[in-house]
């Protein structure tokens, strides 16, 4: 089972103290910390990893002057990013790859979408079928090789990195917001032996409002195109294009799920203790998580494999207050000990709490979640 991005163009590490490191541009064009990157010892637990992801800052020494006469170019399916003024920086690194980068300045995206139908999808939410706009900001997250691509591009036009706090610092306040909607899927990224690569990018300052271009092979449409709009108090994301590029095979679900056995306790207080219990096959034995849905209004206590060994979960991580209340399901994501080999069984064994059921008056119960729960 994969994991989806949490999309939000409202944009985005939290301040933990993390150590200092120093940029570097290596012979392969690779940026090299001179101090042990984050996440690199591999005795960290699932939740370490998270809020380290949430904390990576700008790197200031690894500023970047874009001109006019070396913009910087980056392709994904049907979408161009041009970088083409200002100042990029790169992320620290987090186990030894750097996972994101920040531009501000100006830049081009041009997107164009070869499915008639997607066009018409594009047209009736831009007026055009052509996603063709000037922006002033770019947040890129990223597990492919992006790093060596930009890279590669920048020593091709004789660049080199300089420092500049006041750049990278400038972004603090954002990270701090964008960084918790990626971190969970960089993290399954990092923890899979046979992970999918995955780009977004958080376009600002463009004269459409900001927007969302993701290009995520763990999806079974992994080119998405869309916005984030408010309705009074209700936030939704319009999907300007969402489509698989010709050829693209559909990723196998990792896992399956054989069986299902839950006991429940309703108390007097009519709030719902129990447990699920579920027999599962795994399908590729390449990752290590799994998502399930669970009703929002229910909390998570535990989760523990057949040998009764507590394993970390997350639920909710990366949604602000209003996303969790908004949402019908929670997706509750849990993190294997380790892969488990393709074609064996397992169970899991989860506990958790909530109210689920509203007394609807008249001594008459009503459970609200008839599938989730």
């Amino acid at each position: 089972m994969g994991v989806g991005p949490r999309l939000s163009a409202v944009f985005f590490v939290v301040a933990v103290s993390a150590p200092a490191f120093v940029g570097a541009l290596g012979w392969r064009g690779e940026l090299r910390p001179t101090s042990p990157p984050i996440g690199s010892s591999g005795t960290e637990s699932p939740h370490e990893l998270y809020e380290a992801l949430n904390a990576i800052r700008l790197d200031p020494a690894t500023v970047y002057e874009v001109k006019p006469e070396n913009r910087i170019e980056l392709r994904r399916s049907d979408y161009k990013l041009s970088l083409e003024e200002g100042r990029l920086a790169f992320f620290a690194p987090f186990a030894g790859r750097v996972t994101g980068a920040a531009f501000s300045g100006r830049g081009h995206a041009l997107a164009m979408p070869r499915d008639p139908v997607e066009k018409q999808q594009m047209g009736r939410f831009l007026g055009t079928p052509v996603l063709d706009q000037e922006f002033a900001s770019a947040y890129l997250r990223f597990t492919d090789d992006t790093p060596a691509d930009l890279l590669a591009q920048l020593q091709s036009a004789n660049l080199t990195p300089e420092t500049d706090t006041t750049f990278t610092s400038n972004w603090d306040s954002l990270l701090a917001t964008y960084n918790p909607n990626h971190s969970l899927r960089i993290l399954f990224h990092h923890l899979a032996a046979a992970p999918k690569p995955y780009f977004y990018a958080a376009i600002g300052g463009a004269p459409v409002g900001p927007f969302d271009f993701l290009f995520d092979l763990d999806r079974p449409e992994p080119f998405l195109l869309g916005q984030t709009r408010k309705n009074g108090n209700r936030t939704y994301f319009d999907i300007w294009s969402s489509y698989a590029p010709l050829g693209f095979a559909p990723p196998v679900a990792s896992f399956r799920a054989l069986q299902y056995s839950i006991d429940t306790t309703v108390l007097p207080d009519i709030t719902l203790q129990a447990s699920a219990t579920i027999r599962l096959r795994s399908e590729t034995g390449s990752v290590r998580h799994l998502v399930f849905q669970l009703a929002r209004s229910l909390i998570a206590d535990g989760v523990e494999d057949s040998n009764g060994r507590a394993l970390s979960f997350f639920q909710n991580e990366g949604m602000t207050a209003q996303e969790s209340s908004s949402r019908g399901n929670d997706d509750l994501f849990v993190v294997l000990a380790a892969p488990v080999p393709t074609g064996q069984e397992f169970t899991l064994r989860f506990r958790y709490h909530g109210g689920v059921i509203a007394n609807a008056g008249n001594g008459v119960l009503y459970v609200g979640a008839h599938e989730s729960w």
